[in-house]
């Protein structure tokens, strides 16, 4: 038997729906410990109906042109929870949640998404299973009275004039999303997109995230233009050591965690310890946790932030044309510039992008053994080995001219669970986690062993190296591992001291080591860092031009340099000051960090 409904029915019944999606959307957000109702109700309402809203205008929409109540339902409702699915799972992979920019991540997200369970995609899957049978029911059995024809131009016009007026006059307002009430930690954007809805925070970062000149810039536009102008002389190549910068993947320090002994066991950093000694070491904050590798090569090697671009799906995108930076400034003094890839030379426009910053060769994985891998990834062991040989060829090229030689290893890329092909555990641990979380860093901690063994033999070579040679070593982002791994795992911030946990729990170490004959003209003593030795990301490439005399040859690098003791960590609105204590940005307060800003924007956009 076919259910007929009339035309005010078919709206009440779109209602109800719209209603329903949005109260299931806010019931999948993550669970933060944010009171979303009670942000609501403080809201008097309008962030439900902030929410609402979308969701009720685009059924309408559909009804209008389809004149069919199922579908009008069906599909919006469909997508919003799909969306809202999506947006909880990131947040427990990687601290952050599904933004605009997303969308365009393609490759980069798909990494992420392999962290989570089989169980979710089989959940997820059901669940649409059940969706199709109810919706196809749901279209045999349940008519509706149409609208006439020119009711439903009508309508659709005015839908969609309304969802344009609302989307530019409310979504795009930053005079409301301001004062929209929230929960937690205002520089948290979980806590914000929790406390005000997933729909939206999207929607409101959607407008949000393009790329707009600070309000400031036209205040230091001409004294920036007038920097940019000055020709600088570098230094004779002859005075400067050959620099080796390497980017392993997912490099940190979850193995020397208090939770963590290693009895009975291998220690996987065992000789990153002894290293040290004869280091300088500290932190940097990438701009992302359990990915983004490329933003990171951006800021280090630009000496730009990225998270001041969040208009763009990843930062190198940015760059269409010669552009200056470490790589240009180390070129321009004489240096022999290559970089080293083991994966696709398209991936993030890496072979597009390498020659533009500077470098003059470019070696992806078509230089590499491509079936020499361990984990899904060509090998720690394979990739060292291969840049050593590129080393030699750089020093039998033209052996008076210094090289610089930027390289990535791959292996210990995630997802961790079962990756290699090792059982038992290998480490200690009375850490409260989950059996899957336990398994994940035995298997994380095995990866990390060959990163360690790769260290020891770049060192070893370097060593035995009658050349100068800097070798700069660094963590891109942190594994993509839970929230939970690294409460569990890394002490906690001071008590009553104001962190962004992303930024907190989520930087990597580094340490900038030289070899005997490096030491004659590089004093690593001589770098400044602060007390705790976390910098922004930003900060690491103009730090090692700095070191090896080469910071005055940019102007912005030079900028930089300047910028590291007063202002170590960068965020998007916050910052920290020498004595550690973050505070919230603001340009007249803080007119240094302006001029910073607004050099970014003016390289990126005003070149």
């Amino acid at each position: 038997m076919k259910i007929k409904l009339s035309l005010p029915v078919s709206f009440a019944v779109l209602s109800a729906a719209a209603v329903a999606v949005t109260l299931l959307q806010f019931i999948l957000q993550p669970v933060t410990g944010v009171k979303v109702f009670q942000v609501i109700q403080e809201s008097y309402g309008l962030v439900f109906l902030l929410n609402l809203l979308p969701v009720a205008a685009l059924m309408l929409l559909l009804f209008f042109i389809t004149a069919n109540l199922t579908a009008a339902c069906g599909v919006p409702g469909l997508l919003f929870l799909l969306l809202s699915v999506v947006n909880r799972y990131m947040v427990a992979m990687r601290w952050s949640p599904f933004k605009p920019i997303d969308l365009r991540l393609g490759a980069e997200f798909l990494g992420i998404a392999k962290s989570i369970k089989p169980a979710v995609f089989i959940a997820v899957g059901a669940g649409m299973v059940l969706f199709a049978a109810v919706f196809a029911a749901a279209l045999f059995f349940v008519k509706n009275a149409k609208p006439r024809l020119w009711a439903r131009v009508i309508g659709s016009l005015a839908c969609a004039a309304v969802m344009l007026a609302l989307n530019f006059g409310v979504y795009a307002s930053d005079f409301i999303h301001e004062r929209l009430p929230y929960k937690g930690y205002y520089y948290n954007e979980t806590d914000l997109y929790q406390s005000r809805g997933f729909t939206y925070s999207f929607l409101h970062d959607f407008n949000a995230s393009r790329i707009a000149s600070p309000v400031y810039y036209g205040d230091y536009r001409e004294e920036i233009e007038a920097a940019e102008a000055v020709n600088r002389t570098a230094p004779a190549p002859a005075s400067t050591p050959s620099i080796v910068m390497v980017l392993s993947e997912a490099f940190s320090e979850l193995a020397m965690s208090p939770q963590i002994n290693f009895d009975g066991y291998t220690d996987p950093l065992y000789f990153y310890k002894q290293i040290l000694a004869e280091s300088v070491q500290g932190y940097i904050v990438p701009p992302h946790t359990g990915g983004g590798t490329a933003d990171t090569e951006f800021d280090i090697l630009t000496g730009l932030n990225s998270r001041g671009f969040k208009g763009t799906p990843y930062a190198f995108s940015l760059i269409n044309g010669p552009f200056p930076g470490v790589a240009r400034v180390l070129k321009d003094a004489g240096y022999h510039t290559a970089a080293m890839h083991p994966g696709a030379g398209w991936f993030y426009n890496r072979q597009n992008v390498y020659p533009m910053l500077g470098f003059d060769y470019f070696w992806d994985d078509k230089v590499f053994d491509v079936t020499d891998t361990k984990g899904l990834y060509i090998t720690e062991r394979h990739t060292v080995t291969r840049m050593l040989e590129e080393v030699d060829a750089l020093l039998k090229k033209e052996p008076a001219a210094p090289f610089f030689l930027k390289a990535i290893t791959i292996q210990n890329h995630g997802p961790y669970v079962g990756k290699y092909d090792i059982t038992g555990r290998n480490y200690n641990t009375d850490a409260d986690l989950s059996p899957e979380n336990l398994n994940a860093l035995a298997h994380y901690f095995h990866g990390l062993m060959d990163s360690d063994r790769g260290i020891f033999q770049m060192i070893t070579y370097f060593r035995n190296m009658t050349e100068p040679v800097v070798l700069v070593y660094y963590g891109d982002h942190m594994p993509s591992f839970p929230p939970e791994v690294y409460k569990a795992l890394i002490p906690p911030p001071e008590s009553g001291k104001p962190v962004v946990e992303s930024a907190y729990y989520g930087r990597t170490p580094f340490f900038i080591w030289a070899n005997d004959a490096a030491k004659e003209s590089v004093d690593l003593s001589a770098l400044k860092l602060p007390e705790d030795g976390v910098i922004s990301a930003h900060y690491l490439g103009a730090a090692v031009l700095e070191l090896i005399g080469l910071g005055e040859a940019d102007p912005l690098m030079e900028y930089i340099n300047d910028l590291r003791e007063d202002y170590p960590v960068v965020l998007e609105r916050t910052f920290t000051g020498r004595d550690g204590v973050m505070r919230v940005f603001d340009p007249a307060q803080a007119p240094e960090l302006a001029r910073y800003d607004s050099w970014a924007y003016h390289r990126i956009m005003g070149r």
